[in-house]
């Protein structure tokens, strides 16, 4: 800091000195010129004075060369004090034109007539010039005694002893210019070895103490020693000493606290990873308990074959898949997605897939059972924690599929073309949000080799290095290119699209799917016995939720009950008298009961066997109306004489053994009750 300061000291005084120099080098250039003016001015004034009363039209040479004898002595009184020595003399008459000049007098040119012309025009002063050699030109004009310009006197004169004179001054001031910067220079250097010498101890005992080390002796000595002083050194050098003991007794004070710190964070470090150990243990066997809950041996049934995959995001994950065989011999198959991640989200897997399983065969309606499950969830889920689910069972003789789905998305349907369709929304919330809600189904007929594609988020959102992600636009072209492979050939080659895809990025998400294929039924040649070992009665109704548009429905509940009319024997007369039945119903309630928006309809169509009995139960949410009660048609009168409706709901009442009308919870409710063709007995 010291030699800082005397150095921008020592700077701040050359600069100083070298600017005084440089003024004083310039006044005495301005001196030295201003004194070849002024004897330039004497010099021609004397001259001009000699000829007042001289004829300068017949003015000779040697009268000029006499001026100047008659004025180099000193005819100016100051110039042979400056050293100025007289050449040459030139005169010029009033026209400015040459009239005699000295001898050895260069001849005068166009400038120097140009200046007399000049001078003798403006009767001004004298016109001072510096020549090339170094001699200085004056010029100024000749008056007689009136005063009258008669002419024009042009001197020369040479100032060579005057620059002598100045040449002596200047090398003098230079030298001791460079004497003043010496000392200078040497004093500062002397100055900031004398300052800077405590400052760099301290510096060097400070370096010392910060590697943990005492200062010097010799440091040590020396700074006490300054410290000893009455200056600001002296302080500085007596609180650094002080700091320096303080920070060496800390210090050893430190080091025994840092070794005590240190063993007990071993110590700590040492249980933690015993205590993550055990995590990891844990997460391991939860891992493989999760595994184990998830079926690895799916159903091996020849009307239908199904492949699955899970894998968690984390050790143990929230999604989860299942297939199995009902009690009543149909096949029972979801996929569910659990919110969050984790050992939670595991746990209510784990319970979800259980319940959903357990209901499945306590339940034969797919609704009641996702509405029992969802009953249970929210009473022990304190978490609240909810699950996304797709419950289907596919009754393999009728070849129809039942489904819910509860807030999960759509899963693919590969129809006989291999185009991937979305299997309709029946618009159901998630597990485990609210209880006591109710459930729609949807039944759909299904054609043999129809695949059908379950999945959860993690395949659509999964993300590659760049955040984009594999997407259902993907993934529905690589199901249309699979949709005649079998499922574990489907499944594999769009896990293996989607690793591709993904490559170094990392898993997000739980990646969940599960493929199927519907071989097509397969009837028993057994014979029928009512009531013993059939599985089918079990279930009761076979039942299938109608869409409210009659292009497409007519169709699938024509295909619905002609499978049903197949695993149970009836005729081809048996089916017509279904159709038709349902055929006019559906149309009433269409048309009349919901003739502005039939998208309010709620429809749904059941069938079941009774021993030789088929019953058929039809229900509407419509406004009320008995067909019972409907107007009887006269068929004696003319057709445009019939008031219109009635006649379909006739033949239905004609058709069936028995056909019963009852208002049930808001909803129509139609019974038909027929025999065997075999057996002609009325019901009552």
């Amino acid at each position: 800091m010291a030699g800082r300061i005397v150095g921008m000291i020592t700077v701040l005084t050359l600069a100083g000195v070298l600017v005084s120099a440089a003024v004083l080098m310039f006044l005495a250039f301005d001196a030295e010129d201003d004194s070849e003016r002024r004897s330039a001015d004497l010099f021609a004034k004397s001259v001009a004075r000699s000829l007042l009363d001289a004829d300068i039209r017949g003015l000779s040479d040697a009268e000029v060369d006499a001026l100047i004898r008659l004025n180099a002595p000193d005819p100016m009184g100051e110039a042979e004090e400056d050293g100025a020595e007289l050449t040459h003399i030139w005169v010029f008459n009033p026209e400015a034109r040459l009239v005699a000049s000295s001898q050895g007098a260069p001849t005068a040119g166009r400038g120097e007539i140009t200046v007399a012309r000049q001078a003798i025009r403006s009767e001004s002063g004298t016109t001072v010039n510096s020549l090339p050699n170094g001699d200085v030109a004056g010029t100024t004009v000749v008056r007689n005694r009136d005063g009258d310009v008669t002419g024009a006197v042009r001197v020369q004169f040479s100032s060579s002893r005057i620059g002598n004179h100045f040449d002596v001054y200047r090398a003098e001031y230079l030298i001791g210019i460079a004497a003043i910067l010496v000392a200078l220079v040497l004093g500062s250097w002397f100055l900031s070895r004398r300052l800077a010498r405590p400052i760099g101890l301290m510096v060097d005992a400070a370096r010392a103490v910060e590697m943990g080390r005492q200062p010097e002796p010799a440091a040590a000595a020396s700074l006490r020693n300054t410290s000893l002083t009455r200056d600001e050194y002296g302080e500085l050098a007596g609180v650094f000493l002080d700091m320096a003991r303080e920070v060496g007794a800390r210090e050893i004070q430190l080091n025994s606290l840092v070794e005590a710190r240190t063993e007990e964070l071993s110590v700590k470090n040492r249980a933690l990873e015993d205590a993550q150990q055990e995590i990891r243990n844990d997460l391991e066997m939860a891992h493989s308990v999760q595994a184990a809950l998830v079926p690895s041996d799916l159903p091996e049934d020849p009307r239908a074959g199904v492949a699955a995959y899970m894998t968690p995001a984390l050790e143990v994950g929230g999604d989860f898949y299942d297939a199995f065989i009902t009690d009543d011999g149909r096949l029972a198959f979801s996929i569910a997605d659990v919110s969050g991640k984790g050992v939670a989200s595991a746990l209510m897997m784990a319970v979800g897939r259980a319940l959903l399983r357990s209901a499945a065969n306590q339940h034969p309606d797919p609704s009641e059972a996702i509405a029992s499950t969802n009953d249970q969830l929210c009473s022990m889920n304190p978490k609240e924690l909810f699950i996304t689910a797709f419950f289907g069972v596919i009754d393999m003789e009728l070849g129809t599929l039942t489904y819910v789905n509860a807030g999960h998305d759509p899963p693919y349907i590969m129809n006989s073309h291999g185009t991937p369709e979305m299997i309709p929304h029946t618009g159901g919330i998630a597990l485990g949000v609210l209880p006591g809600l109710s459930y729609a189904e949807t039944t759909l007929p299904l054609d043999p080799d129809i695949s059908m594609f379950l999945y959860t988020d993690g395949i659509t959102e999964a993300e590659n290095a760049t955040g984009q992600q594999f997407g259902r636009d993907r993934l529905e072209q690589r199901l249309a290119e699979l949709a005649d492979e079998p499922p574990q050939k489907m499944m594999d080659d769009i896990l293996t699209d989607l690793a591709a895809f993904r490559g170094d990025a990392k898993q997000f998400d739980d990646i969940t799917c599960l493929a199927l294929r519907f071989n097509g039924a397969q009837l028993s040649s057994d014979t029928y016995i009512p009531g013993q070992g059939d599985a089918r009665l079990a279930s009761g109704w076979r039942r299938m939720v109608v869409q409210p548009s009659l292009d497409t429905s007519l169709p699938r509940v024509a295909a619905f009950i002609e499978r049903f009319a197949e695993s149970e024997g009836f005729d081809a007369t048996e089916v017509f008298k279904l159709n038709l039945a349902l055929d006019e119903l559906l149309t009433n309630t269409l048309e009349h009961g919901f003739p502005d928006d039939t998208d309010e309809a709620e429809i749904t169509v059941a069938l079941r066997s009774e021993g030789e009995v088929v019953v058929a139960r039809y229900e509407d949410n419509g406004p009320e109306f008995n067909p019972l009660e409907a107007t009887e048609q006269d068929t004696e009168l003319e057709l445009d004489e019939r008031p219109i409706g009635g006649l379909g709901l006739q033949l239905i009442v004609a058709s069936f053994d028995a056909v019963s009308y009852e208002r049930v919870n808001d909803r129509n409710v139609t019974t038909l009750r027929q025999r065997r063709a075999t057996t002609g007995d009325d019901l009552d």
